[in-house]
């Protein structure tokens, strides 16, 4: 079988740096694990480095798997008109590029969003008659509405207006929606008014990659900085961790007064590590406390390293329901690494918290992060009991092997009846 992959976004094979692997490294793999050829149309911009790639617009990864880098003018914040710009030119480069191929492929997978990328992808699918896989990871153009207040809302609705169109045309038209959760499949349904049913959807979760499929540098260490502070702490010395982009989507505000409160009567570090656009304001939030370090942006190693080391993974989301649908990568990540997480998050996550004890949800103010984390400072059996229980369920639903092994199966078995 040949698969066409669009996907933009997330790190490619060939970046710099040991890239996490995300959804684009995932699910090709797993299909040239299988056999299958897998062709990808990706930009030639980095949304994680803020920069445009140095790799050549076509070259070969590996006898599975061929890379096509189309152009867009790249942006320098996640929200702003740059990257609306960017998108409609990556739209018709996409278009550009789909005219060219030179080969038609059994299915195609396709990122969501851009919008207007998925649009051109799903309307080229549909003349060509190819099955069109609709993998939605985000509920744009709705989550720019969670960010306004509710006197605003109107008008990021209308300024949004034909997003919302072109994002319901494509969910409505794509052969097939792929996406993170059930609480997103029913978000899905609503928005476009589509009956979604277990022939015409699939739920992947957003999973880290098999340690076979992530970088073997177990030298690794974090930044000079972070590992010195760590070289010199007691080991018994409790570790908090943030592991992400710093960006709109998380609030520090009320973490930081409780780091306060509970430093007048407990000794710990607390980790941030990420690098985007609001790094340096909340690195202002937290100047004067000593045991907040920031180590900057982290390889994947690193990331295993630092949470492998830590009591819990530090996640203030903020409840939108970009979030409160999903379960997000990183609590993910901590759970395949036998650490619980600490968060404000409601929907998907709090359920895993409360309803399967993977981790601990508190409510968004200064004494609940306070008392959570003095729980877990104080408790090392209940922390030791977390863990486990997130680590059992991480191997019970997030495994990579048997959750990418089965959306093989399902694409391929889709082309067969076609």
């Amino acid at each position: 079988m040949k698969l066409l992959i669009f996907q933009t976004g997330e790190p490619i094979h060939s970046d710099a740096d040991s890239p996490r692997p995300m959804r684009l490294i995932n699910v090709s793999n797993a299909f040239a694990k299988k056999g299958h050829v897998v062709h990808i149309i990706s930009t030639s911009f980095s949304h994680q480095q803020k920069k445009h790639r140095n790799s050549p617009s076509f070259f070969k990864y590996s006898q599975s798997i061929s890379y096509q880098l189309i152009s867009s003018p790249g942006y320098r914040a996640n929200i702003g008109l740059e990257r609306f710009l960017d998108h409609f030119i990556l739209a018709i480069s996409l278009y550009k590029a789909l005219r060219s191929l030179e080969f038609k492929p059994d299915a195609i997978f396709i990122g969501y969003p851009p919008i207007e990328c998925a649009l051109v992808a799903v309307l080229w699918a549909k003349y060509f008659r190819i099955p069109s896989f609709l993998d939605i990871k985000d509920s744009w153009p709705a989550m720019f509405a969670d960010y306004v207040p509710p006197t605003y809302k109107w008008l990021v609705g209308l300024c949004t207006f034909p997003y919302s169109l072109m994002a319901q045309l494509s969910f409505r038209l794509a052969d097939y929606i792929v996406t993170m959760s059930s609480s997103y499949l029913n978000w899905i349904s609503r928005y476009s008014q589509r009956s979604l049913t277990e022939s015409n959807s699939l739920i992947l979760p957003l999973i880290p990659p098999s340690d076979a499929s992530s970088s073997d540098d177990s030298t690794s260490l974090l930044c000079n900085y972070a590992n010195a502070v760590l070289s010199n702490a007691p080991r018994s010395l409790p570790i908090f961790s943030f592991i992400g982009s710093l960006t709109a989507s998380f609030d520090f505000t009320c973490l930081y007064k409780a780091v306060i409160e509970l430093n007048k009567s407990h000794e710990f570090l607390f980790v941030i590590a990420g690098y985007v656009s609001e790094r340096e304001s909340i690195q202002r939030l937290f100047f004067d406390i000593p045991n907040v370090i920031f180590p900057g942006w982290l390889e994947y190693a690193d990331v295993k390293l630092l949470l492998s080391n830590s009591i819990c993974l530090v996640a203030p989301y903020r409840s939108i329901d970009n979030f409160t649908m999903n379960v997000p990568n990183k609590i993910v990540d901590s759970m395949a690494h036998k650490t619980t997480f600490l968060t404000s998050l409601g929907g998907e996550v709090r359920m895993l918290a409360t309803e399967h004890n993977c981790g601990i949800a508190c409510h968004d103010t200064p004494d609940s992060w306070r008392e959570s984390m003095q729980l877990l400072i104080e408790s090392p059996g209940l922390v030791e009991k977390l863990s486990s229980s997130s680590f059992k369920f991480y191997l019970e639903n997030f495994t990579y092997d048997a959750t990418y092994a089965k959306f093989v199966d399902y694409v391929s078995s889709v082309v067969q009846v076609r």
